[in-house]
């Protein structure tokens, strides 16, 4: 999920990697 992680990373600061699982 590369556009969900991106909104993800903006809101909180999270690692990619764990966003993208």
């Amino acid at each position: 999920a590369g556009y969900q992680g991106n909104t993800f990373v903006l809101r909180i600061p999270f690692p990619r990697r764990a966003v993208d699982r």
